[in-house]
């Protein structure tokens, strides 16, 4: 409950939107989230490498977080593990995405809980799909 001083301060708390971060090298794949998901109404925020998304997630709280998992240098799985070493995002639920159908069987492993989705390999195709997302917005 708000005090009359903190009823500015409260209002704008409730209308901040949740937060998603999307991780991707290819620019063309954070613009398709990008557009497939600002109807939603999230803040979203862009990083383009794992180590760019372990600086915005030590910097903030996300509600989600979509992550490449062929990347160059730090690839998916290397940046999810370092993630969930910092305190504040140890629980953030993360989407791996891939165009690459062969890492399939990586995402099998007993001891994951993951969810997936596969990215459109065609750059000319603009209506990416995003997996439903219950973020209570």
């Amino acid at each position: 409950m708000c005090s009359a001083v903190e009823t500015e301060k409260c209002a704008k708390q409730e209308t901040v939107a949740a937060s998603v971060l999307l991780v991707d090298d290819e620019p063309l794949h954070l613009d398709l989230l990008e557009a497939s998901l600002h109807r939603l109404g999230l803040r979203l925020v862009k990083a383009g490498s794992g180590a760019e998304a372990l600086k915005r997630v030590a910097e903030e709280d996300f509600a989600l977080i979509l992550l490449d998992i062929v990347m160059p240098g730090m690839d998916g799985f290397q940046t999810a593990a370092r993630i969930r070493q910092q305190k504040r995002s140890q629980d953030t639920p993360i989407i791996f995405l891939t165009a690459h159908m062969s890492v399939e069987g990586k995402l099998q492993t007993p001891s994951s809980k993951l969810q997936r989705s596969f990215k459109p390999q065609n750059p000319n195709m603009r209506c990416f799909k995003p997996p439903r997302l219950a973020l209570g917005v």
